[in-house]
């Protein structure tokens, strides 16, 4: 496995999973974790070979630093972002970005470019919070979101990796490893990120192989 600084990051690399007409190598995937996610290093692993991994400094702002990663690549890619959830609610960093605070960040996002974003937080679409959450943001980026209505993560914990559209509930065929994903023992609630200790990490990129 590669690891470089950002200053380095290249263009995404084009994936292709012909198992989902989005995940096809017409759509560069980009995948962005959150560190304060419990052994991300573990769902790393599970991503499709070649595919583009920044992971996020739990010490800075994340909106911040996820509009520099995409302010370096081009415009029109689909992104993925792995951290922890709670209705209408995004933990990304040393912050969050949650119906309350959209308009704070709306100038950022509306700059990002993307035209998919894939949302693995724990029940981030749950309620009538997180359905207006998904909506806003989506009016905002102008990205087809999918995002879990349910917890994220093991099954024996109540779990799934399966994400859905608010509109159609068309459902995204998950691109992450699924016998490797098995083995990953935690859901993406916020509890673990009040829980685990912060590292102190520089924001990388991993290109996974």
């Amino acid at each position: 496995m590669q690891i470089s600084t950002l200053q380095q990051t290249a263009s995404p690399l084009a994936q292709k999973n012909a198992a989902h007409p989005r995940l096809s190598d017409d759509f560069r995937q980009l995948f962005i974790i959150d560190s304060n996610v419990p052994d991300y290093q573990q769902i790393v692993a599970t991503l499709p070979p070649g595919a583009e991994v920044h992971i996020l400094d739990p010490l800075a702002d994340g909106l911040g630093q996820i509009s520099e990663i995409l302010h370096k690549v081009d415009r029109g890619i689909s992104l993925h972002l792995i951290s922890h959830g709670a209705p209408g609610i995004l933990y990304l960093g040393n912050g969050t970005l949650e119906l309350h605070n959209l308009e704070t960040y709306t100038s950022q996002l509306e700059q990002w470019g993307i035209t998919d974003l894939y949302i693995y937080g724990c029940n981030v679409a749950a309620g009538d919070a997180g359905a207006e959450f998904i909506e806003k943001l989506q009016q905002i980026t102008g990205a087809t979101i999918y995002a879990n209505a349910h917890p994220t993560g093991n099954p024996e914990l109540g779990g799934t990796w399966e994400l859905r559209t608010i509109q159609n509930q068309a459902q995204l065929d998950c691109p992450l490893n699924k016998e490797i994903l098995a083995a990953y023992p935690h859901l993406l609630g916020p509890t673990m990120v009040k829980n685990r200790p912060l590292a102190k990490l520089k924001t990388k990129t991993w290109y996974n192989e």
